[in-house]
């Protein structure tokens, strides 16, 4: 399950930045999707549902050495329909994704506690 869990967002793609989002806890399980609702997984290259677009308003440089807030308004899509992941409307939802629309639970702030 999601809820209650810590990510990192590591780089996969170049020169087109795409991401994996990885459990900090397990570098082995990563978000996917299962019926357009978000799932851990095992680490995969050859599954696309693993990999995921991210477009911040604001985005700070250099954030491997901050700590605290460090990109804020960011969407995140998958790169293999464009959809945004949404959250529910209750905190037990499960993350799901839908059309993008710029809803306020389509946009998520980005804070690092920890240099990796």
């Amino acid at each position: 399950m999601l809820q209650n869990a810590d990510f990192r967002f590591e780089q996969v793609g170049s020169p087109s930045a795409s991401y994996i989002i990885k459990e900090i806890d397990n570098n082995e399980l990563v978000v996917g999707l299962s019926n357009q609702f978000l799932k851990l997984a095992a680490i995969s290259a050859a599954d696309l549902t693993q990999q995921w677009n991210v477009v911040c308003d604001t985005c700070e440089t250099g954030i491997s050495q901050k700590k605290g807030l460090v990109a804020t308004g960011c969407n995140i899509t998958s790169i293999t329909n464009n959809l945004c992941v949404q959250i529910g409307v209750e905190a037990r939802d499960a993350m799901f994704l839908a059309g993008c629309d710029n809803s306020d639970s389509q946009n998520f702030d980005f804070w690092t506690a920890i240099p990796w």
